[in-house]
């Protein structure tokens, strides 16, 4: 079983994670985020443009973008716990010659958005004259083709993508037949588009009140956050509905969907219904609260209470995003914050 915990940017899926390292005969990959599927350039996209043909080498684009992306994933410094390059390398070109129906060397115009400006400008314009001189006075072609790429509805694809992700899973070192936890590796906002290309998936969301994510992303962590608008209470409160626009926050059989702040408040419950959901029993939490500990990470709730002079952003948040709000109203008010895990 493939289970993936996800988040929507700081929203509490490590506690998820730190939580099922707790448990025995649970594979916890935590080191680096498994973006292979759902990311930009991923197997998805590249699904998309190979079953949708509707312009003219738009494969081509898409395949180099996907070898782009799954390079930079198992480059030799990714962080999987050693240089999975070569292995990986041979997986993909395998994977390739099974989807790709055309190779050949050459170049078209849409190279062009691929390169950079400089580069262009001497292929465009220099490299590109001496090539045409040569090639009339000459007789021959000096131009630098490349390989390119023509895959139109390959049979088949997903199946084939499928194992593709397995034999990565081989590749790492994971025992399929048990359960292994993956970090992000399915889009938090519709993890189920991403199911089709994993063996037994299952998904586990995690979210958090508006308010502290806010302040945690405008204060609290101390790398750059400036992929969340938070320095503009308006933007930020736009950029939490939009991308939260039409998501599901209702759990199933494949998804469960928690506030990270129940796993604080109501740790006990919250735990066992993770167990249910995952299958595991509760006598293999044999490590509790060794590396999650709720009465640490209640540092990083309520913190609009920390943050007074802010009120006024705080009162905007509650009015435009009340049904995202978590009813601190039925605990114990924070007067006092500690350390938290992102310190």
């Amino acid at each position: 079983m493939i289970v993936g915990v996800i988040g929507l940017g700081y929203t509490g899926s490590g506690a998820v994670i730190d939580l099922l390292k707790e448990y025995t005969d649970i594979q916890v990959e935590d080191k680096v985020e498994f973006g292979l599927v759902f990311r930009p350039d991923g197997l998805q996209d590249l699904n998309y443009h190979l079953s949708h043909p509707s312009r003219y080498m738009a494969c081509d684009v898409a395949i180099r973008r996907f070898i782009r992306l799954f390079d930079y994933s198992f480059r030799a410094n990714a962080g999987w716990g050693q240089d999975y390059s070569k292995e990986a390398g041979e997986l993909l070109k395998e994977f390739l010659d099974e989807i790709i129906q055309v190779k050949w060397k050459g170049t078209w115009a849409g190279d062009s958005h691929m390169r950079s400006w400089f580069r262009n400008t001497v292929d465009g314009h220099l490299f590109m004259r001496i090539s045409k001189f040569v090639n009339k006075r000459f007789g021959r072609l000096i131009y630098p083709n490349r390989t390119m790429y023509l895959s139109v509805n390959p049979d088949d694809f997903v199946s084939k993508a499928k194992i593709l992700v397995s034999r990565i899973f081989d590749m790492l070192g994971y025992n399929k037949v048990g359960t292994i936890v993956l970090n992000q590796p399915f889009a938090g906002n519709n993890p189920c588009a991403s199911f089709p290309f994993f063996e037994n998936p299952k998904a586990i969301v995690v979210d958090k009140d508006p308010r502290d994510l806010y302040y945690q992303c405008k204060f609290e962590v101390k790398s750059n956050c400036t992929w969340t608008p938070c320095y503009d209470v308006n933007k930020f409160i736009e950029y939490y509905r939009v991308i939260r626009k039409g998501m599901s926050r209702k759990s199933n059989v494949d998804v469960l969907f928690i506030r990270f702040e129940d796993l604080i408040y109501e740790y006990e419950k919250t735990v066992n219904e993770i167990e249910i959901f995952l299958g595991i029993p509760s006598s293999n939490h044999l490590e509790v609260k060794k590396y999650f500990n709720p009465d640490i990470s209640i540092n990083n709730t309520q913190l609009f209470r920390k943050y007074p002079q802010y009120n006024n952003d705080t009162t905007l948040i509650e009015k435009n995003l009340f049904d995202y709000l978590f009813h601190y109203d039925q605990y114990d008010i924070k007067t006092q914050f500690g350390a938290s895990y992102n310190d």
